[in-house]
């Protein structure tokens, strides 16, 4: 047991699918522990697998269809129905655990011919897992062939043993708390505040490529994971990923086959390695939802569902590129058949399985999620068609319903994959009362009813608006901490939705909308980074936090300025105070209110208090502060065109507010009890200001708070932390 990377030759004789006069003894797998024969709780564990010269060649067969051996017997290790290999794992205790294997190509990248080139690889075959519990364990490895033509063997192999030993420094996969409304981990609560880092965007991109034999650059892959590795450096601890066709998936030219894109896969494997050396946490959507488009948004011809291109007056080409696999091989007339046809579902979840076999081993990985934006299935961009949203779309609806039950339960029922959490996209409801992604208001014979589902984890959320009054746009009662009938805020559409769903809800995408940050210097991802745990959701990523300057691409700002704000917010809700009042959040506060000579409301508090009301945390923020006099204040353009105009004429112009004469209050303290109530900047996070305070005989307490100028230096915007004063 003492021996490191042991090479286990086991030859051993299984059962055969079939007789046949070639066949020959059963030598055709080679099973090798890859790692240590001790690994800590919580890190990976992999297996390799070495295989006959002979099984190599049916594999490479059915992988290059014009491979030179090309006759005899092809077994395509991408799908389960021809070749699948996976282990029982078996703790002391008794547990059992199945995982599946995945086919590997081991790569590197040859930096001066800008390109990957495969390694040596003596384990094409690979097995990852990940022990909760520490202890000795045992594994066992099966292969399967289902081909009824092929002359190969099942296999099982003996038990091999290896021990888990405890440790302090990873704690594990995300899990969601007692309530359903926050993540923990390790039985603490987190608050994820973070980025997107969507895929290679700088470089070759391929974006919008109009060359059909245009092949993604080293370049690009190696500018996003020194972005990863930058980010996790800098103090960065959450960001969102995706598996888009341009740059990072899997599958899409070729139906079933993932060969000629495993180069992403193995840089995804880096860019996991960089996360779990650092501790970074990864939500990781499985699929960009431009091949589900009829025209792809943001003018991604090339990766939509088929050969769909714009006006050829407006456009100097038509679609070069080939369709997705799924419309070449199905001859589907719209991306939403691909999710209501059996068979092309069939592949889809094979897919899903090798992403699943390849990634599932890692605590990384916050959360998956199946789709991105469900909205945009069956949509032309182009002409600015969205059945989702419309009466005639129940197909579009259906689909995505189905798509996301299927999938839930073939990933948690058929594969067992339990440890990860599993979030699904939708929008904020628009109206007071609504609980679908989608209008309700519409005739429609099928909602999508996805976040129902029971396998469904979390609701995640996307959300754009630049209007400095997203989150509360109507409150008229007295009470702070009760939703009014009809109020339009976040915290009443987060309550309707935990209530209707008994999830969290996490903005995995939220933003002030398209380049809002180069017009505004990144004012607005500061005050959004800084508001959205108070109203109750479970987390918040800032979407435009990629684009910079680079090549012969020119951007007028460069985003990633903005993670430094992301991480002082990501410290200071999972620290301290602020982490136990979340940890214990109870009362959920908010009000607005006009100044002199304002018929707006121009003032917006909201706050948290916890279950035994001695803590609590919220901010206070001046609304004249925001993209549009941000723009006016440095240099950029605020007129109609621009995105950081703001039409209300009120919050054109920058306003000082003080606590008088209109004060707020805080509702929902101990009856006549001292509370200090202490103020922190909200660009650097260092501390301010305290007041003492006294709550009267109802709880309740006037909100004194320092000035709130409107000037990109001063001080538009602060956090508070309250707290009983000891008697």
């Amino acid at each position: 047991m003492r021996f490191i990377n042991a090479v286990l030759f086991l030859f051993l004789v299984a059962q055969p699918v079939y007789s046949s006069a070639l066949e020959r003894p059963q030598k055709d797998y080679f099973v090798e522990l890859l790692s240590p024969q001790e690994v800590k709780v919580h890190e990976k564990l992999e297996i390799g697998i070495r295989i006959s010269p002979q099984l190599n060649d049916a594999f490479l067969r059915a992988i290059h269809p014009k491979h030179q051996y090309d006759e005899g017997v092809k077994v395509n290790p991408f799908l389960s129905d021809e070749f699948l290999i996976e282990a029982i794992f078996t703790h002391e205790s008794g547990k059992t655990i199945k995982r599946q294997g995945f086919y590997y190509r081991d790569m590197a990248r040859d930096i001066k011919n800008n390109r990957w080139i495969d390694n040596t690889n003596t384990h094409p075959l690979r097995i990852r897992f990940t022990p909760e519990l520490a202890g000795k364990w045992e594994v066992e490895v099966h292969a399967f062939i289902e081909n009824p033509r092929h002359d190969f063997n099942n296999f099982s192999s003996s038990n091999i043993e290896f021990h888990v030993a405890k440790q302090q420094k990873n704690a594990g996969f995300v899990q969601v708390n007692s309530s359903k409304t926050q993540f923990i981990r390790n039985e603490q609560i987190i608050t994820p505040i973070g980025i997107n880092l969507p895929h290679p965007i700088m470089g070759n991109n391929m974006l919008y490529s109009w060359n059909p034999n245009e092949t993604l650059n080293l370049e690009a892959w190696k500018l996003f994971n020194d972005d990863v590795l930058r980010f996790a450096q800098k103090g960065g601890k959450y960001f969102r990923f995706f598996m888009g066709p341009s740059a990072s998936d899997i599958e899409f030219e070729e139906l079933g086959n993932y060969f000629n894109r495993l180069n992403y896969a193995w840089e995804i494997d880096n860019m996991l390695a960089i996360c779990e050396e650092y501790d970074v946490l990864v939500v990781f959507n499985m699929l960009l939802h431009t091949p589900v488009m009829v025209s792809g948004d943001y003018q991604q011809f090339r990766w939509d569902f088929g050969l769909f291109w714009p006006d050829p007056n407006a456009w100097p080409h038509r679609d070069p590129n080939p369709p997705y696999c799924y419309q070449k091989a199905f001859n589907f007339k719209l991306p939403s058949e691909m999710f209501l046809h059996e068979e092309s579902m069939r592949y889809i979840k094979e897919r899903y399985r090798y992403m699943l076999a390849r990634w599932g081993y890692s605590t990384s990985i916050m959360m998956f999620e199946p789709l991105s934006e469900p909205w945009h299935i069956d949509e032309n961009s182009y002409a600015r068609y969205t059945p989702y949203d419309l009466e005639e779309g129940d197909q579009a609806r259906k689909a995505a319903h189905i798509f996301h039950r299927d999938m839930l339960r073939y990933i948690k029922k058929d594969l067992g994959h339990t440890q990860h959490l599993f979030g699904v996209v939708g929008r904020l409801p628009g109206k007071p009362g609504e609980i679908f992604s989608h209008p309700d208001d519409i005739q429609m014979a099928y909602a999508d009813s996805s976040w129902f589902e029971e396998l469904a984890d979390v609701l995640s959320i996307s959300n754009y608006s630049p209007s400095p009054d997203k989150m509360l746009i109507s409150k008229r009662g007295r009470d702070n901490n009760t939703c009014e009938d009809r109020e339009n805020s976040f915290r009443c559409a987060i309550d309707q939705l935990q209530a209707t769903y008994n999830k969290p809800v996490f903005f995995a995408e939220a933003d002030h909308g398209d380049d809002t940050h180069a017009c505004s210097s990144l004012h607005g991802l500061k005050l959004d980074a800084m508001r959205f745990p108070i109203t109750g959701a479970a987390g918040h990523f800032v979407w435009a936090a990629f684009n910079y300057s680079h090549g012969d691409f020119e951007y007028p700002i460069d985003e990633r300025d903005g993670w430094r704000n992301i991480v002082l917010a990501e410290r200071y809700f999972n620290t301290g105070l602020a982490q136990n009042v979340l940890q214990h959040a109870h009362t959920f506060g908010r009000e607005k209110a006009s100044v002199r000579g304002i018929s707006r409301d121009i003032k917006e508090h909201s706050y948290v208090l916890s279950s035994d009301r001695s803590q609590g945390i919220g901010y206070i923020y001046n609304r004249t502060f925001n993209v549009h006099t941000m723009g006016d204040a440095t240099g950029g353009e605020t007129d109609e065109n621009s995105r950081c105009f703001i039409p209300q004429t009120e919050l054109q112009t920058t306003v000082e507010v003080t606590w008088k004469p209109q004060r707020m209050k805080i509702e929902g303290l101990k009856p006549r009890q001292r509370y200090t109530l202490r103020y922190f900047d909200y660009t650097t996070g260092r501390f301010v200001h305290a007041f003492d305070i006294r709550s009267n005989m109802f709880g309740n307490s006037a909100l004194i708070h320092p000035v709130l100028d409107a000037l990109p230096d001063s001080s538009p915007f602060y956090w508070y932390q309250i707290e009983e004063t000891p008697r």
